[in-house]
């Protein structure tokens, strides 16, 4: 008897299907938008981030606010992937 497909995953797994239950790569769940759709989602959801960051640099720069250390740097990029994964 084969075991059930959530006993199988190893821990981070089961801790990221219970956490986002909705995220799947297989393609197989539900109802799924066509990919017409998705393109368009995913290309506005880029343009927005690339706005925003655009202007949070304008903004950085217009204040004339120094520019941040590599220790910053690394901290922010770290945090910008934790956010992402999230």
């Amino acid at each position: 008897m084969p075991a059930e497909p959530s006993v199988a995953l190893p821990a981070l797994g089961r801790s990221l299907k219970a956490h986002r239950p909705q995220a799947s790569t297989s393609g197989k769940g539900g109802d799924r938008p066509d990919a017409a759709a998705q393109g368009i989602v995913s290309g506005l959801s880029f343009s927005a981030g690339y706005v925003l960051g655009v202007a949070g640099h304008w903004l950085w720069a217009y204040r004339h606010l120094p520019e941040p250390g590599p220790c910053l740097l690394s901290l922010a990029s770290i945090t910008a992937m934790g956010w992402c994964f999230w």
